[in-house]
């Protein structure tokens, strides 16, 4: 009888907290571009959350510094180093709705960074490539991948370097358009077709290798 009802209290509990859970998420979703009170974001989400969060913002930034900041406060999050975006006059145009990840990585490739996210604390880093190895190997290796306008040779190089593979890249390759790609956390594969799908190449995994070549047609004879 009595752990019976001790049973129906902690079910009650948890009802309890999953309603005040969605509730609060609902009304925070109701007003995605307001900056809510950071107590109450680190609340009711954890910081992986607050990344995905989409961000609506009402007013209209002056600098890439002003949006990064109305950003973060939007979800929660703090910017470490703000002045790194000094050198970034004007905002981007960020899709209505995105999420504060998104929104922050790409305010920092405006500016020729990278940003870095540990807990609630974003920091934008100098450098227009990295390349690390997340966890798991083979093609569903997880892996981060930044670069900026490099050339598709220096991006296979570097996935190549990442994961212990080798490489074999077609030299007609050379000529295609510059790479850029911020990815965190995807396996090898995807990052591979992705790079295929801009380039309109062939890129694969074969016998130990990285191996990449024009798709057929992809570069016809002038």
């Amino acid at each position: 009888m009595g752990s019976s009802i001790g049973r129906r209290r902690v079910a009650g509990l948890c009802l309890a907290g999953c309603i005040a859970f969605a509730g609060a998420g609902a009304a925070w979703a109701a007003h995605p571009g307001l900056p809510a009170s950071r107590s109450t974001l680190e609340t009711v989400f954890p910081a992986s959350d607050r990344l995905a969060l989409p961000v609506s913002l009402d007013a209209t930034p002056r600098s890439g510094r002003e949006a990064a900041g109305l950003v973060a406060a939007a979800a929660g999050l703090r910017i470490e180093n703000p002045q790194a975006l000094d050198g970034l006059p004007a905002a981007p145009r960020l899709q209505d709705g995105m999420s504060a990840q998104s929104a922050l990585s790409m305010i920092g490739r405006e500016a020729r960074l990278r940003a870095v996210y540990s807990g609630d604390t974003v920091r934008y880093v100098a450098g227009d490539h990295h390349f690390a190895p997340i966890r798991g190997s083979g093609e569903g290796a997880l892996v981060d991948v930044f670069v900026l306008g490099m050339p598709v040779q220096g991006v296979l190089e570097g996935l190549a370097g990442a994961t212990g593979y080798g490489l074999l890249v077609d030299p007609a390759l050379e000529a295609s358009k510059p790479v850029t790609l911020d990815l965190r956390a995807v396996p090898l594969k995807t990052v591979l077709t992705i790079l295929a799908g801009e380039l309109g190449a062939d890129i694969a995994l074969a016998s130990g290798r990285i191996v990449a070549r024009p798709a057929p047609g992809a570069f016809p004879p002038p």
